[in-house]
């Protein structure tokens, strides 16, 4: 029995490494292709408005605060949850 499971880990191992082989290889030329063509002739450069860039940047700024806090934040919960008992 454990020398079947460890079979199975080994394949599935596998099978995640080798798609995500192939997934890397298809992101990467969608890559390739957004940084390295040329602009169409008449396009001009877009630039968002600053009420978008600012909203952006204070929603990246929770994801990162909470991700920082993701240690100490369930602590904390638990804390509260085990007063309210």
């Amino acid at each position: 029995m454990p020398g079947e499971l460890n079979k199975m880990n080994t394949i599935s191992g596998t099978e995640a490494v080798a798609g995500s082989a192939v997934s890397l290889y298809y992101y990467a030329q969608v890559l390739n292709d957004i940084y390295s063509a040329e602009p169409a002739a008449g396009c001009m450069p877009v630039r968002p408005p600053l009420a978008a860039m600012l909203s952006i940047a204070a929603v990246a700024g929770i994801v990162i605060a909470f991700a920082c806090a993701s240690g100490w934040l369930p602590g904390r919960l638990s804390i509260v949850q085990n007063s309210s008992v």
